[in-house]
C-alpha cells in the first residue's frame, strides 16, 4: 500500500484544518529550497495538535552557521515529535545528524541533492545509503523513478511539480527582512514564442508540471498543500 504524505510550510500550519490531513498518514514540514522556511519546535507542536500522525522535516542547503543553529532546533523538534524523519538537501547536515544521534534519526535524500544521485549506479547508491543511514530517495522524475530496479532503495515521489532549478535571489522577497510571503504560493509562468509550455515558481525554485502518475514500485507519494495539488488530484481521480 502506498503511503500518502502532505507537504506544508510553517506559515501554512496555522490555517491547516483537520480535513486537510484526511487521507494522509504523514506530513512533510519545511522546505527543501529555502532556509527561511525551516520549522520550529512550536510549528511542530501546532502540527501535532492538529492531528499529524507522522512527521518528516524538510531542510534546504545550509551554510555553517544556519546548520549549527538548526541542529539545536532539531533537537527540540525531536522532543516534541520523537521518531521524526529528516529530509536532507545538505550532505554536511547528514554527517552532523548521524554523529549527534548515532544513526537513530531516519534520513531522506532530498530533491535538490537527489537530482544528481539518481543518475549514479544503483549498486553504488545502495552502499552509500546503507553507510550513511539514508532510508529514502526523494524524487519527482517519473522516468528516473521507473528506472530503479526495485532494489534496497525506497522512493518517495513528489507531484504535481517537478523540480528544475533554484535561484539564489528570491523572486518573492522585497526590500528588508524576508516575510515568507512565498509560503503556499504557486506562480504560473507562461513562456513566450519561440518557446512553449509553462513552468511554475514556488519558494525560490522553478518547477515543471508533473502530469505522469507515480510509476510502479513507489512506496510513498508527496503532495503540496496548494490549489495546484488539489486540481491535480481531481484530474487524476486520486
Amino acid at each position: 500500500m502506498i503511503e500518502r504524505a502532505l507537504s506544508v510550510t510553517p506559515p501554512e500550519v496555522r490555517g491547516l484544518r483537520p480535513k486537510d490531513l484526511a487521507g494522509y498518514g504523514r506530513v512533510y514540514l519545511g522546505s527543501e529550497f529555502c532556509r527561511n522556511l525551516l520549522p520550529s519546535a512550536d510549528d511542530v507542536r501546532a502540527l501535532k495538535d492538529k492531528g499529524a500522525a507522522e512527521l518528516t522535516v524538510l531542510t534546504p542547503l545550509l551554510p555553517a552557521a544556519p546548520l549549527k543553529a538548526f541542529l539545536k532546533t532539531f533537537d527540540r523538534i525531536l522532543r516534541v515529535f520523537p521518531g521524526a524523519e529528516l529530509s536532507l538537501s545538505d550532505l554536511g547536515l547528514m554527517r552532523a545528524v548521524n554523529r549527534a544521534y548515532g544513526k537513530s534519526v531516519p534520513l531522506l535524500l532530498g530533491r535538490p541533492v537527489s537530482v544528481d544521485f539518481v543518475r549514479m549506479d544503483e549498486k553504488f547508491l545502495e552502499r552509500f545509503f546503507a553507510e550513511n543511514n539514508l532510508r529514502r530517495l526523494e524524487i519527482d522524475d517519473p522516468d528516473r523513478a521507473a528506472s530503479f530496479g526495485g532494489g534496497a532503495i525506497k522512493l518517495s515521489f513528489h507531484y504535481p511539480f517537478r523540480y528544475l532549478a533554484m535561484t539564489k535571489f528570491c523572486p518573492f522577497k522585497k526590500k528588508g527582512v524576508c516575510s515568507r510571503s512565498c509560503a503556499g504560493r504557486t506562480v504560473k509562468i507562461r513562456q513566450t514564442p519561440p518557446y512553449s509550455g509553462d513552468f511554475f515558481l514556488r519558494n525560490n525554485s522553478y518547477f515543471a508540471e508533473n502530469r505522469a502518475a507515480p510509476p510502479k514500485g513507489i512506496g510513498r507519494t508527496v503532495f503540496p498543500l496548494s490549489a495546484g495539488a488539489r486540481l491535480f488530484r481531481a484530474r487524476a481521480g486520486a
